[in-house]
């Protein structure tokens, strides 16, 4: 004899809270997966800044270009991140490779993120702008308008 009574059986219970139990594991999993991008995304974006921050310091003070490698940390404006630079000639003179890896964490596991880029320094040329900046020279507000554009002793393909 059957009960008709209205409500859920034992197994209908049971389904439901299975169901329930993955949509829960699902969601936590998701959460989980957003938050570790999102710190991901800040530390990119970051680690972008910074590196051009280090660069803008080479680009300012080009005569401190030297071949070789520096590191160094960004103290207590940025705690836990870390630098290193490296430095290296190329195939043209006065054209220096510089590469800038940011780092944050531990030196097991850390979030790197490494930039590259060209920088010319010539110190021929920095002595004469020097002497021109200084009244020594006669082009003194004038821009650089040698044979190739400005652009000092970088070779072109035209």
């Amino acid at each position: 004899m059957r009960c008709s009574k209205p409500g859920f059986t034992v197994v209908e219970m049971l389904v439901a809270t299975i169901l329930l139990g993955i949509g829960i594991f699902a969601t936590v999993g998701a959460i989980s997966v957003a938050v570790r991008a999102t710190g991901s995304a800040e530390f990119y974006q970051k680690a972008a800044l910074l590196a051009q921050r280090k660069i803008e310091e080479l680009e300012v003070q080009p005569q401190t270009l030297s071949q070789g490698e520096q590191n160094g940390d960004f103290g207590a404006e940025y705690p836990g991140y870390r630098w290193r630079q490296r430095v290296a000639s190329s195939e043209y003179p006065s054209l220096y490779q510089v590469t800038v890896t940011i780092e944050r964490g531990t030196d097991e596991s850390p979030l790197r993120r490494e930039f590259s880029t060209y920088l010319r320094y010539d110190p021929q040329q920095d002595e004469a702008n020097r002497q021109n900046q200084n009244g020594n020279g006669t082009n003194q507000n004038r821009p650089n308008t040698n044979a190739n554009g400005g652009r000092g002793n970088v070779p072109t393909n035209r």
